[in-house]
């Protein structure tokens, strides 16, 4: 008897060891399937990683809880919906801090460090990553610490997209982020640890070209490619290769940069990864045109213009087909809540009938207390649904300008063009006859004063109409681009106007989209003839700030600021057309003003 008891409690503690085992088994399958579906299967990872949760709920495992929530939270970030990952990651940092799993704490805020940084949120993200660091200084944890280095090191170098920083203070931010990957750098030596150490090379490298050192810059980019090399890391090799070719360009080996970015071409083409291989055309086209071989230069950027445009075709077919498509769909949403409303009133009226005929008035008062907050919560959902209709249709309206503004470009184009190869074509044909005419005639002085009188005015008349064909569409910004037309402009109304106006230039200049260099010379544009009806100043300066990633512009006059009539003077400057502008492009306007102090208008675009 009582060897059969002990066999049998032998036999429960097998059982539940084998069930224990199996419920560790299927767990490490899940997150198998998760990390299987991670690089292009979005949607299953997530379905896997959904599941995983659920199952480690019912079993109370806390500890896959957390995997589960920290997988949904980087499935989010391929998404680019950084909110909801970071939810997901809150939830697991609680569920460790139950745990009291330091390790794992530290892990989920440098993922919380790095999701801030994408959202450039700079205070957060370094206080995350900071609260990371101190876990691996602590118990030693070097790659942890390199790893941390490094990606603070990003953030510094970032640091100008998450706030306003000036030149100096971008300058100071790169040599902080340099101090942070050699940091990086050092401990991955120790350790042995190539990846990282060309990752560190890469980024130190990359940043030096960015503070236009490029003798610092090639040696560590160099080493960088090597150690790629050994590791065979194809990927990074490629990705290295652009910014190589930029500092090889800037050091005068332009032989060199167009060979490092036609690997990169002929790799991207060969395994598919087209994405973004018009900027390395363009790039590309640049090195050709700074090495003096003006027709391969053009030949390269046939080829960027040409992706471009299919690019932007594609995109703006495929926007108005998603606009469609979400407004379609918003509105068939709408109409099923308002059926499901209906339904869910009906049976609720019913079911509390039934129920006040079988149960006691109170338990019938409290159902339908419960049944009046789910209509009150489907009315809420309409009304989110409602606020989803009105940003559709403000969409709609954004790209409808869109669309205006570059038919009116068009058209100003055309007519710029007329004009000037018509019109002025025959003013000059009927000059050179009259002048001819003059000179063939015998004429008396007082008819040679009034024939000279219609030559003159002749000549006037010819150079108002270049002047008018110019404002309308300026060559200089066809051909050569907008530092050039912003200069001629700037030039041209000195000539005319009492307003002492003066441009200037900082940075390194490239060509820009067209789009967006038309839309920065009209802004200009705009602004200087505001001053000039308006401001009552006696200088004005028109700077132009153009980096790798921002254009800047900025129009400053010393006349009389904004006053007590502050909004008067805005609506009549035509600050409307510019802020419409601004926000096309993607851009930010700032204006700074006080009375009898001038008015500044900064405007800022972002080139990536």
């Amino acid at each position: 008897m009582r060897f059969g008891l002990i066999l049998l409690g032998l036999q429960f503690c097998f059982n539940v060891g084998l069930f224990a085992q199996d419920k560790n088994t299927h767990f490490s399958i899940l997150r198998n399937d998760i990390i299987r579906c991670m690089d292009k299967k979005l949607d299953s990872a997530f379905f896997y990683a959904e599941q995983l949760e659920k199952d480690a709920s019912k079993s109370k495992r806390p500890d896959y809880v957390s995997i589960a929530l920290q997988y949904k939270g980087k499935i989010n970030i391929r998404r680019e919906e950084f909110s909801t990952a970071t939810g997901y990651f809150i939830d697991a940092l609680r569920i460790e801090q139950a745990r009291n799993n330091e390790a794992q704490i530290a892990e989920i805020k440098f993922m919380l460090g790095y999701i801030f940084y994408l959202m450039e949120k700079y205070e957060k993200s370094k206080g995350y990553y900071q609260a990371a660091l101190e876990f691996y200084l602590k118990n030693k944890d070097s790659l942890g610490m390199a790893k941390t280095y490094s990606h603070i090191g990003n953030l510094e170098t970032s640091r100008e997209y998450c706030e306003n920083r000036s030149i100096p203070q971008k300058a100071e931010d790169y040599y902080l982020g340099i101090n942070f990957y050699k940091k990086s750098l050092e401990i991955a030596h120790k350790i042995g640890n190539k990846e990282g150490e060309g990752i560190a090379y890469h980024n130190i490298g990359n940043t030096y070209r960015k503070l236009e050192k490029p003798g610092l810059a090639i040696s560590y980019l160099l080493k960088a490619k090597q150690l790629y090399a050994e590791i065979h890391d194809t990927n990074r090799l490629m990705g290295l290769k652009r910014p190589l070719s930029m500092v090889y360009s800037m050091i005068g080996q332009h032989r060199q940069a167009i060979c490092e970015l036609t690997e990169c071409i002929d790799y991207s083409v060969k395994n598919n990864q087209l994405q973004g291989i018009q900027f390395l055309y363009e790039d590309l086209a640049y090195i050709y045109e700074r090495a003096g071989d003006y027709k391969r230069s053009k030949e390269n950027y046939v080829i960027y213009m040409t992706i471009r445009d299919s690019i932007y075709n594609s995109e703006k077919t495929h926007k108005i087909f998603e606009l469609e498509t979400r407004y379609n769909t918003v509105q068939q949403e709408k109409q099923i809540m308002k059926l499901t409303a209906q339904k869910k009133l009906q049976r609720a009226y019913l079911g509390i009938s039934v129920v006040i005929i079988l149960l006691l008035l109170g338990l019938g008062y409290f159902i339908y207390k419960a049944l009046k907050n789910k209509r009150v919560l489907a009315e809420r959902n309409l009304e989110i649904h409602e606020q989803r209709l009105v940003q559709l249709e403000k969409d709609h309206k954004i790209l409808a300008s869109q669309l205006i503004i570059k038919g009116e470009e068009t058209e100003r184009q055309r007519l710029a063009r007329d004009l000037h190869d018509g019109l002025g074509g025959m003013l000059s044909g009927v000059k050179l006859s009259l002048s001819s005419m003059k000179g063939n005639a015998i004429v008396s002085e007082q008819s040679a004063k009034e024939f000279d009188h219609a030559l003159n005015m002749l000549d006037a008349s010819i150079k108002e109409l270049r002047r008018v064909a110019h404002n309308m569409m300026p060559e200089a910004l066809i051909r050569s681009g907008l530092k050039d037309a912003l200069s001629d402009f700037c030039a041209s109304l000195n000539e005319s106007c009492q307003m002492n106006i003066s441009f200037q230039f900082v940075g390194a200049f490239q060509r820009i989209k067209p789009e967006l260099e038309i839309n920065s010379f009209r802004i200009v544009q705009e602004l200087v003839n505001n001053a000039l009806k308006h401001s009552q100043a006696t200088e004005l300066v028109v700077q132009m700030i153009q980096e790798q990633d921002r254009l800047c512009l900025i129009v400053q006059d010393n006349g009389i600021g904004f006053g007590p009539e502050i909004a008067k003077l805005q609506k009549g400057m035509g600050i409307d057309s510019v802020k419409s502008r601004v926000e096309l492009m993607n851009g930010s306007i700032d204006v700074a003003s006080k009375p009898r102090q001038g008015v500044e208008y900064t405007i800022e675009f972002s080139l990536l």
